[in-house]
């Protein structure tokens, strides 16, 4: 009787970490998503500003800004996916 009792328990250990890695894969599954979103949202602020006119330094630093960020969030679009 103890074997089946230990192998129950054992089971029950099994399905309750199979339960935890499931929940944890739906988190990540869901900050996966929202990255994804910002990612997007970084990419059409960017092409909102394509064709200003640059006339000062600093926007010309801040387009600079803008562009490094439109690169990286393609790059990092390509290793979440």
């Amino acid at each position: 009787m103890r074997y089946y009792d230990e192998e129950n328990k054992a089971d029950d250990d099994r399905n309750s970490k199979m339960s935890d890695l499931a929940q944890e894969n739906n988190t990540l599954s869901y900050q996966n998503h929202i990255l994804k979103l910002a990612l997007a949202e970084i990419r059409e602020v960017w092409a909102g500003s394509d064709g200003c006119k640059i006339r000062t330094a600093t926007e010309q630093y801040l387009e600079n800004l803008c562009k490094q960020q439109y690169r990286i969030s393609v790059n990092a679009e390509s290793l979440i996916k």
